[in-house]
């Protein structure tokens, strides 16, 4: 049986320790010598859900989990694969890659066990794990390029970032988020979210906790963007309707200037609506040489900007991919992470692509990566959690809350004082906590965040 810790009693430990006295101290409690305490179970949120088509009521319960047992990592193992699984299609030529890139093993659960195990939210009904979330802290530095150096992380299994044990990164990279699919109609009862996005909401409420992150990054599949490039060429083979989009206006338009919108079930250009299930004349097909557009037979190319063909010796553009990101609501992974405050970082071309074959890989992405980058203010603002984090903070963490909103200029002052006192201007001591409640790396942010939305 886990260790199980309840709110308020037993252990309640800053996050801004080292892993290695959380276990220490953890040790001395259960009369153990380091480092033999494990599989310790941290509530951290809890919530009703329900299943609105079916009126089912359950009670979901998320922990933090340090050293899980084996039985609770094969939990894992079979949770991911389950989750990941949904979305391979057998008959697809690229079923073997797909499992490659998406699929764990044993090899990857046990290098969770051993380097970020203490990274793990757990998400349990009735003591079965239902779902997950867990990342790697890392000190980026806001280097887009150290970001960059990762983009291909989980490109197969065998490089998924599970190897980190880093306790005080000023970044957090999300790794995955998986749901078992069981539970895919369920909904928080108080926020109207699914069960995957109140894992990422515990996850943002974490990082504004935390004495040291200021940032979430997140890598995403655009998991719509092949049936998205189907279904604009569609169009204009089917019914002559050519959408592309206007940068002046900041718009989707068609061939004729009517403005274009993206329902659930159809494409509404002017006044009218075309279903997609009705758009059906174009399928892009896998090949040796890369995806190919059939019947056309056209090649497809990927780069920064988007999705190409050649004609004529001219690149024609069917999607954009930044404005199909930010300006559609088309793709799934984009209404997940931007609904929780996640903006368009950058795009990664050819970044899930087979190592045997740098042409083809994940079809349903195209070979996209897309980051999302949630900086703390957008988290706090986006998530209202400006008064209700209140709650999740130690008390030195709130009394250094309580001062900013009470007045901003003498937190600055206090600031301002210790930083001349101590004398940090360095990266090191930047991370040294201010009132033992937030690094001064972090401070910033903060007070940025409060001056502009008290």
């Amino acid at each position: 049986m886990p260790i199980i810790l309840p709110p308020g009693q037993g252990l309640r430990l800053p996050p801004s320790l080292p892993h290695a006295q959380l276990l220490q101290s953890l040790s001395r409690r259960a009369g153990n010598t380091f480092p033999q305490a494990s599989n310790v179970w941290l509530p951290v949120r809890k919530s009703e859900i329900v299943n609105k088509r079916t009126g089912e009521h359950k009670r979901l319960e998320v922990f933090r989990v340090y050293q899980p047992e084996l039985k609770y990592l094969n939990q894992l193992e079979e949770l991911w694969n389950k989750a990941w699984r949904t979305g391979i299609d057998e008959s697809n030529p690229c079923a073997p890659l797909m499992k490659e890139a998406l699929l764990v093993g044993p090899d990857q659960i046990k290098s969770m066990h051993d380097n970020s195990w203490s990274n793990i939210l757990m998400a349990a009904v009735d003591g079965k794990i239902v779902a997950a979330i867990w990342g790697n802290q890392l000190n980026l530095d806001n280097d887009e390029d150290a970001l960059r150096s990762i983009r291909s992380y989980d490109l197969t299994t065998e490089n998924k970032t599970f190897g980190n044990n880093r306790s005080t990164g000023n970044s957090r990279l999300c790794v995955s988020v998986v749901n078992n699919p069981d539970f895919n109609g369920f909904t928080t009862v108080r926020e109207g979210i699914s069960v995957g996005q109140f894992l990422v909401l515990s996850s943002l409420i974490e990082v504004v906790c935390n004495p040291y992150q200021t940032d979430v990054y997140a890598f995403s599949r655009p998991s719509s963007l092949s049936r998205f490039v189907e279904i604009i060429r569609g169009l204009e083979r089917q019914y002559g309707v050519k959408i592309r989009y206007d940068h002046n206006s900041r718009r989707w338009i068609s061939n004729d200037g009517k403005p274009v919108s993206f329902e659930k079930d159809g494409v509404k250009a002017g006044d009218k609506v075309y279903a997609l299930s009705d758009i059906n004349e174009v399928r892009i097909m896998p090949a040796d040489e890369g995806y190919i557009l059939m019947p056309e037979g056209l090649k497809l190319f990927m780069d920064e900007k988007g999705v190409y063909v050649v004609e004529g010796g001219n690149k024609d553009y069917i999607a954009e991919i930044k404005p199909y990101i930010e300006n559609t609501n088309f793709d799934q992974m984009a209404k997940f992470h931007g609904g929780r405050g996640g903006e368009l970082a950058f795009i990664l071309p050819q970044s899930r692509v087979n190592p045997k074959n740098k042409e083809i890989g994940d079809l349903i992405a195209l070979n996209y990566n897309i980051v999302f980058h949630f900086p703390i203010g957008v988290i706090i603002k986006k998530n209202n959690l400006l008064r209700g984090i209140l709650r999740h903070f130690s008390p030195q963490q709130r009394e250094v809350v309580r001062t900013m909103l009470k007045d901003l200029r003498a937190a600055r002052r206090q600031i301002d004082d210790e930083l001349r006192q101590q004398k940090i201007h360095d990266a090191f001591n930047s991370k040294r906590l201010f009132g033992d409640a937030f690094s001064f790396e972090k401070m910033w942010p903060l007070l940025k965040y409060v001056e502009f939305n008290r």
